[in-house]
């Protein structure tokens, strides 16, 4: 999981949870990611505290 900065936006990427590991045509083992635009998340505030003590 992590973040991308990019042109004054956020991206999150993070591991398909269901996909495996493949190995590409230069033998390079990878695992496909998905990206999402942070603006286009229904809840945009959930790194943020919700007030309780």
């Amino acid at each position: 999981q992590g973040v991308i900065v990019a042109g004054g936006e956020e991206y999150l990427i993070e591991p398909l949870v269901s996909a495996k590991n493949f190995t590409n045509e230069d033998g390079r083992e990878g695992r496909p990611h998905v990206v999402y635009k942070r603006s286009s998340l229904r809840y945009q505030n959930m790194d943020q505290s919700c007030g309780v003590i």
